[in-house]
């Protein structure tokens, strides 16, 4: 069922996305937080595992955040969220299943770039496709342009209280 941003108008809607952004910047930070468990076998746990994490989950929330406003403006439609949200948490399913293949090949560069790479290549489009959920659901629950600013500024506070 196809629920249109217009329609999301209702306290129960409001609900659903609060929590669906809670929910999706806890998943981000709890990646962030394992991503230093997945890449400590091989880099060991250095500044340079914190620092590659840093740096693909920053740089995936700039682009999240970006491609996610630029979406909601095109298809502002629940079912997007919900396809998104899928994606992302099926990329995170499979990270055990091949984790230690691409340790192992990172591992053979050295420390800062391998664990950059690896970084990357395991945490970078979940990142990505949970960042976009925030300017979703703020584009999805802004019913006017006046509580606008009230909007995003309660939806961008959601993620903060994850921690």
């Amino acid at each position: 069922m196809v629920i249109h941003c217009y329609a999301l108008q209702t306290k129960e809607s409001d609900s659903v996305l609060t929590l669906t952004v809670f929910l999706s910047g806890a998943v981000l930070m709890a990646l962030e937080m394992v991503g230093s468990r997945i890449l400590a076998p091989t880099f060991g746990s250095s500044i340079y595992i914190w620092g590659s994490l840093i740096v693909v989950v920053m740089a995936a929330l700039t682009l999240g955040y970006y491609v996610g406003g630029r979406i909601a403006d095109r298809f502002p439609d629940l079912l997007v969220i919900g396809i998104i949200l899928a994606v992302a948490g099926t990329f995170i399913g499979f990270l055990p299943f091949w984790t230690s293949r691409v340790n192992y090949f990172c591992g053979q560069l050295e420390p800062r770039a391998g664990s950059l790479l690896a970084a990357f290549a395991f945490f970078f489009l979940p990142s990505i496709l949970l960042a976009t959920v925030s300017p979703y659901a703020v584009k999805l629950a802004s019913q006017n342009l006046a509580n606008l600013g009230n909007t995003a500024g309660r939806l961008s506070a959601v993620p903060v209280l994850a921690v």
